[in-house]
């Protein structure tokens, strides 16, 4: 799933005075760090180059989740 909101009013420092973005990502289950490290890297650099964000305003969140509810069930 994404969700992408354009025109969002992002403040670092006190200022909204260039482009940022805020990726959160959950993941069902345990994943080891490199797998995180290789995604930001990957997606700092799809995003820098598709949306000209500058890699020092990307701001990643990853969080593993152990329960995970779908389809009238839980994995």
């Amino acid at each position: 799933m994404i969700n992408i909101t354009s025109n969002a009013h992002m403040y670092f420092k006190g200022n909204n005075d260039k482009p940022l973005s805020f990726l959160e990502l959950k993941v069902y289950g345990n994943v080891d760090s490199n797998v995180f490290n290789n995604f930001t890297k990957e997606a700092t650099n799809i995003i820098n180059k598709v949306l000209k964000i500058n890699p020092d305003c990307m701001y990643f969140k990853y969080e593993e989740v152990l329960n995970w509810g779908w389809n009238g069930e839980n994995f």
